[in-house]
């Protein structure tokens, strides 16, 4: 134990660059998605984007938007690609939008 608080002593010590944030995008449901005990990550409607390769595709974009303005810009290609939003993927892009 005091191993380590000297170790963590060192490190706060040091300017180290910050790390962005990082998500693992697992295709066709191999391990966990899970989010914060009681919600679960971003995801599309399989009847919206009925491709599974390309659905995942873009959950993961909408998982790594850095920025509410970033999540707009791929919710209007969606628009143009795919047409209206669902209601469902409408209330998880407010949701994103929030905490993003």
């Amino acid at each position: 134990m005091r191993m380590l608080k000297k170790s963590i002593r060192q490190l706060r010590r040091l300017d180290l660059p910050t790390v962005p944030r990082t998500n693992v995008i697992l295709p066709y449901g191999e391990g966990s998605l899970e989010g914060k005990k009681g919600t679960s990550t971003f995801s599309i409607p399989k009847e919206f984007i009925k491709d599974d390769e390309e659905r995942l595709k873009q959950e993961g974009a909408a998982r790594l938007s850095e920025s509410t303005d970033k999540l707009v810009e791929l919710t209007q290609k969606w628009k143009e690609s795919y047409g209206a939003l669902p209601q469902k993927l409408q209330v998880n892009v407010f949701i994103s939008c929030i905490t993003n």
